[in-house]
């Protein structure tokens, strides 16, 4: 019994002086300046971008929960004539009525990485309490950000 009380000690000194070193704290490597996003003005976004032709036809997709409204594609090409490549662009659709010219219904769609002086195309399905053939849309250009280095 003597030796285990005796035999214990010497493990635990011993776990104590194993890997006692002190390490290093790992390097990390710099990086240059972070990029830094930018907001492109109302003026900006009329000189540098043009979405072409923008159409809306329904989509064969129906929403089961949340915003039941029914599913419309958007399809278009956006042109970015700017020397930056953007990181997103928002447009808004507005739906109106044929008839009266009241405004029906809004979505926002948002395009994502667009290059330098080109062009990208897009699709997406947003939400619109529209019928078919019973309304016009326009779109307008709501927001664009650009990636900048410092």
């Amino acid at each position: 019994m003597l030796k285990r009380i005796t035999f214990i000690p010497a493990i635990l000194m011993m776990i104590t002086l194993c890997g006692c070193e002190p390490q290093a704290p790992p390097t990390v490597a710099k990086a240059g300046p972070a990029p830094v996003n930018q907001e492109l003005t109302a003026a900006e976004i009329t000189q540098y971008l043009d979405g072409g032709n923008i159409t809306l036809e329904p989509s064969p997709s129906r929403v089961i929960s949340g915003d039941l409204r029914p599913l419309w594609i958007v399809t278009g090409k956006i042109s970015n004539s700017y020397n930056l490549d953007i990181k997103s662009v928002k447009i808004r659709l507005t739906a109106y009525d044929n008839k009266a010219h009241t405004v029906l219904d809004t979505a926002d769609v948002e395009v994502d990485d667009l290059p330098a002086l080109s062009a990208k195309a897009f699709r997406r399905e947003v939400p619109l309490m529209v019928q078919k053939g019973q309304f016009n849309f326009s779109y307008d250009f709501l927001s664009a950000t650009v990636k900048k280095a410092n």
